[in-house]
């Protein structure tokens, strides 16, 4: 606290800095006047906030499409393989079980990715 009041005494409580009369009348215009002119007439396209944003929605938009020819992609390998198989168990369903070996009859199995259920209820229905 002694040094505060020291200080006040050596320097005062005055404002230091003086602004000369009528500085801050006309300082906009002054200001204005300093800066170079500029052509209105050319204008850039787009500032590079808006380019960013439309740079990210496009990003954005090619993703989603992506992902759907992707999700298309994979669709259609299930069904052409759902197909494929159905057209294997209509192939064996015309050739008679009597006449096939166990190894025919296995490498079908396998080829045809039957579970034991699916070929057990097959297999009865074959025979009804």
């Amino acid at each position: 606290m002694k040094y505060e009041e020291e200080i006040l005494k050596k320097c005062g409580k005055g404002n230091p800095f003086r602004v000369p009369e009528g500085y801050f009348d006309n300082l906009s215009q002054r200001i204005m006047n300093s800066l170079p002119e500029k052509d209105m007439s050319v204008r850039p396209l787009m500032s590079v906030a808006v380019a960013r944003r439309h740079h990210r929605l496009l990003l954005r938009l090619t993703s989603i499409a992506a992902a759907c020819i992707g999700l298309m992609f994979v669709i259609g390998l299930y069904v052409h393989r759902s197909d494929k198989s159905l057209q294997i168990a209509k192939v064996e369903s015309k050739v008679k079980v009597e006449q096939l070996s166990d190894q025919d009859v296995e490498s079908m199995v396998h080829s045809s990715h039957m579970d034991d259920y699916t070929l057990y209820q097959y297999l009865s229905d074959s025979e009804n």
